[in-house]
């Protein structure tokens, strides 16, 4: 896994061409899969959707692999200082930069 820095780090879309950061992919959370904690989010430039394993101070950004058992591949590595999550039976709680989102599992 590549270690990538801070979440401010531009990252040209496979799609559009534009920019997108993991900031902005962290705002833009729309679900969370059940049993892997990973969160579906789009981008900011195209609305593509991106796939993040959150962690307390770090982001992962991969994709969920789904032969044999599905699981989540991280590929690249970034610090997130502002973040803290918390995972319920039912909910997901994201803290970032004084929000807070509150998801549903699915």
């Amino acid at each position: 896994m590549n270690s990538q820095g801070n979440i401010n780090i531009e990252i040209t879309c496979k799609n559009c061409g534009k920019t997108f950061t993991i900031r902005d992919l962290i705002v833009n959370i729309k679900d969370c899969y059940v049993n892997l904690n990973v969160f579906r989010t789009i981008t900011s430039c195209c609305e593509s959707y991106e796939e993040l394993a959150l962690e307390n101070g770090l982001a992962l950004r991969g994709y969920v692999y789904a032969a044999g058992q599905p699981h989540f591949a991280a590929m690249e590595k970034y610090d997130a200082d502002d973040l803290s999550v918390d995972y319920s039976e039912n909910d997901v709680q994201v803290e970032f930069e004084n929000k807070i989102i509150k998801i549903r599992r699915k």
